[in-house]
């Protein structure tokens, strides 16, 4: 299941490229700064299949920096959890979790 949000969620975010009234997490944001997060975002997504968490983390942190996102939080949660970083991995959890369902999508 883990697997197949990692795949699923750079998708959505692409559809969550949008006015920060439609998403409060895009709010003074600007499209190029969410491109770059979302390219960021991409790479780490492909590190994290391929098992090398470590990276896959420093590409979320650094996605994070353009654009605070929830589903780059829960990424890096995963991320942490596999390397047995349980207090990080529920920080990450609890920023991912700042807007509630609204990020998400039932799949």
């Amino acid at each position: 299941m883990i697997r197949a949000l990692v795949i699923a969620l750079p998708l959505l975010m692409l559809a969550g490229i949008a006015r920060a009234d439609d998403k409060p997490w895009a709010a003074g944001v600007d499209a190029s700064s969410q491109k770059v997060a979302l390219d960021l975002y991409n790479a780490a997504n492909q590190l994290f299949e391929d098992g090398a968490y470590p990276k896959a983390l420093e590409l979320y942190d650094e996605a994070l920096a353009k654009w605070d996102h929830p589903k780059i939080h829960f990424n890096a949660a995963v991320g942490l959890k596999k390397m047995d970083r349980l207090v990080d991995a529920y920080e990450q959890l609890l920023a991912a979790m700042k807007y509630g369902e609204a990020p998400y999508t039932k799949d």
